[in-house]
């Protein structure tokens, strides 16, 4: 049973880590495609438009799939 557990909060861990890690790539890919878009005025595809849709998405989904956890983290006042 104490495997069990072990192996759960692993793959926990292992989303934790993977979801960041996306975030964090998105984050960068706003960013760094904002910059390109502003510089370079002759850009017919506008890539930062692109990401930051995608980010929203991701940030929407992640609120959703989360907000039982952020509601009761917000009526018990816990860090």
């Amino acid at each position: 049973m104490t495997d069990d557990i072990a192996t759960g909060r692993a793959a926990e861990a292992v989303r934790i880590g993977l979801a960041t890690f996306l975030l964090l790539a998105l984050v960068i890919t706003v960013t760094a495609s904002g910059l390109y878009d502003w510089i370079d005025t002759r850009s017919t595809i506008r890539w930062h438009a692109i990401s930051s849709v995608i980010l929203i998405v991701v940030a929407a989904r992640h609120a959703w799939t989360r907000r039982q956890w952020l509601l009761r983290r917000r009526r018990t006042g816990s860090s």
